[in-house]
């Protein structure tokens, strides 16, 4: 007896646990026009997950893409990111759909570390404005 199809019945509730099998594959999205692939989080690396955007052209160009960490929003590959992106609005937005985070969430375009730094801050009403001062000549010296 030859077998021709193996069948594998997966619950809901397991099937998160086969996330890296999509691992750097690309799916298209029918909403924007786009192509994104989404890596599961690396906890062995100290990696969050993280969604890739292009256009279908540029999927194998990593300089013509866009890429976030999730869930903050910050860049993911920052020496590599393409702060032209055409379609920025619609790649922020289909990242937002996928990785299923809130409005809360500001998906950056280019930050720097010192910005960043001084956002993360602020939400700190106890720091005062000089530590501000400080990071800033820490940053830039």
């Amino acid at each position: 007896m030859d077998i021709d199809y193996i069948i594998i019945i997966i619950e809901d509730k397991d099937f998160n646990k086969f996330d890296h099998l999509e691992e750097g594959k690309w799916f298209p999205d029918n909403q924007t026009g786009l192509w994104y692939r989404k890596n599961p989080p690396k906890p062995q690396m100290n990696l969050p997950g993280n969604i890739h955007i292009s256009q279908k052209k540029h999927i194998n160009s990593l300089s013509m893409q866009v890429s976030w960490n999730d869930p903050d929003g910050y860049i993911h590959d920052r020496h590599r990111f393409n702060h032209n992106f055409i379609k920025m609005s619609a790649a922020k937005d289909l990242a937002r759909r996928i990785l299923s985070v809130g409005d809360d969430v500001e998906f950056e375009e280019g930050r720097s570390l010192a910005e960043r730094l001084l956002s993360n801050l602020s939400k700190f009403d106890e720091l005062d404005d000089r530590i501000d001062t400080i990071l800033l000549r820490l940053v830039f010296n």
